[in-house]
């Protein structure tokens, strides 16, 4: 479940763990789980957009967040290409659609820069 680590059972982490897997039952539908990877896809885009005009502007910042970009699509790759095929949920593939947006939509926008 969601609190797969060694933590007490409380009413708060079973109500967590049921609420997690009503959502998992719920996206394991093939629509809807395309519909939220589309949905990640466009958020990683729109999130790239974002961090590059906002550190365009400021361009005192642009080393520091290219590093955190970089470090967290290989952390989210590291994540998702870890485990096999069949224990990959849904978030995690949501999560790597949203890597795919971000490094699309920057490398869009370096292309529009020219640089």
């Amino acid at each position: 479940g969601f609190t797969q680590l060694a933590m007490q059972r409380t009413r708060l982490n079973q109500i967590f763990d049921q609420r997690f897997n009503q959502i998992e039952r719920w996206s394991n539908n093939p629509w809807r789980s395309t519909s939220l990877y589309i949905i990640g896809f466009l958020t990683g885009f729109l999130f790239a957009q974002i961090v590059s005009t906002a550190s365009g502007a400021q361009s005192d910042q642009d080393v520091v967040v290219s590093f955190l970009c970089m470090l967290a699509v290989e952390w989210l790759s590291r994540i998702f290409y870890s485990q096999s095929p069949d224990q990959r949920s849904n978030l995690f593939q949501i999560l790597n659609w949203f890597k795919m947006g971000l490094i699309y939509g920057l490398f869009l926008d370096a292309f529009k820069l020219g640089s």
